[in-house]
């Protein structure tokens, strides 16, 4: 009843889910390389890319740095990402996502990297620390090479 029924178990993981002393038992999703997701690349068109060798995951990376907006699907649904110190690609992602002010989140390796690039209060601090981990708006720090804000997008006013 989850994302991953359509994952046939190989012999090896349905004798984990079966065993009721397994760790495993009945785990929710329960795959591994042989039986479970694949890592893919697509191009836009959902054509894979496979005239480009080497890890998708790493060309993926690559593609960030050079100014990309890439679609990270997972079980749940949809990351769009970007390097965040490119205001071109940045303006990019802003322009498919019609969200000219509003704060997209930033995923970072840890909470040291978190206080490289934003101001975190102890309040912001222990909530990022906790077992939650929510999303938690924050200052940034405008001495990181922040690309410059955009100024608000104009509302139009609908006359009667």
């Amino acid at each position: 009843m989850t994302t991953m029924a359509h994952f046939e178990m190989c012999p090896e993981c349905r004798r984990e889910y079966d065993d009721t002393s397994d760790r495993r038992f009945h785990a929710q999703p329960n795959a591994c390389p042989v039986c479970g997701p694949q890592v893919r690349l697509l191009d836009r068109f959902g054509h894979e890319l496979h005239a480009e060798p080497g890890d998708p995951i790493l060309r993926t990376a690559q593609m960030l740095r050079g100014r990309a907006v890439v679609a990270i699907k997972g079980l749940g649904g949809y990351h769009l990402a970007c390097d965040p110190f490119d205001a071109e690609a940045v303006r990019t992602l802003r322009g498919r996502k019609a969200r000219q002010d509003k704060p997209f989140g930033l995923m970072a390796r840890d909470l040291a990297q978190v206080e490289e690039l934003c101001r975190v209060t102890p309040e912001e601090e222990e909530l990022l620390s906790s077992p939650a981990r929510p999303i938690v708006l924050l200052e940034r720090r405008e001495d990181v090479g922040w690309p410059p804000r955009w100024p608000r997008a104009r509302r139009r006013s609908a006359s009667c």
